[in-house]
């Protein structure tokens, strides 16, 4: 009993050291900017880890970037996306780099739809204005839950790949971005006001 006692504990130990050098490996990779996993628009070569563009999809991120500057909503934009036949990046995860779609996956994804949350994505990913940032997020081990981690935290790697959307046009969604997000606060403490008078 003693003897398989001290196994298990050996066992555990060996366990939580390779879980940690693998952490480790991959903060570094974090550090040194390998990128592990491209979006929609480009592809990376394993040989010799160079990301290159592919046009046929570059040309879905640039027009989902001219639509929303055209004033289109994130819906506006999928909806007219899905209308066209345009498939999702789920599509070419799936049949170009044989990824297998996560099972908390909505199941409109998983048929290679848009959806706003997915458009949101495309149009907030600095990837595209060439810019790699890493350990954006830290998943709790114990509880299994993810959180973001503060800016000064991220590993910025700017001009690190081929840019599909200039930095001017990038900073332009954002700037929307924010300012719808403050007039929907408007709206909400207006409304939150007037309810409490009511």
């Amino acid at each position: 009993d003693l003897t398989i006692g001290f196994k298990g504990i050996i066992n555990d130990m060996y366990c939580k050291d390779t879980s940690r050098r693998i952490s480790a490996g991959y903060l570094q990779k974090q550090r040194e900017g390998i990128v592990l996993s491209v979006p929609l628009g480009y592809f990376k070569d394993k040989n010799t880890d160079e990301v290159v563009i592919i046009e046929e999809e570059a040309e879905i991120v640039r027009r989902i970037y001219d639509l929303y500057l055209q004033g289109y909503g994130l819906k506006s934009i999928a909806d007219k996306l899905n209308s066209e036949g345009v498939k999702s990046p789920l599509y070419y995860q799936t049949t170009k780099l044989k990824k297998k779609p996560m099972r908390t996956a909505p199941k409109i994804t998983k048929r290679f739809l848009w959806n706003g949350t997915t458009v949101k994505r495309v149009l907030t990913n600095e990837f595209y204005k060439g810019t790699l940032v890493c350990h954006k997020t830290h998943t709790n081990k114990i509880y299994h839950t993810r959180e973001v981690l503060p800016v000064e935290e991220n590993f910025v790697h700017e001009d690190f790949v081929p840019a599909i959307i200039s930095k001017e046009k990038w900073e332009q969604v954002q700037t929307i971005f924010e300012q719808k997000k403050k007039n929907v606060r408007a709206f909400l403490k207006l409304f939150i006001g007037i309810f409490i008078e009511i």
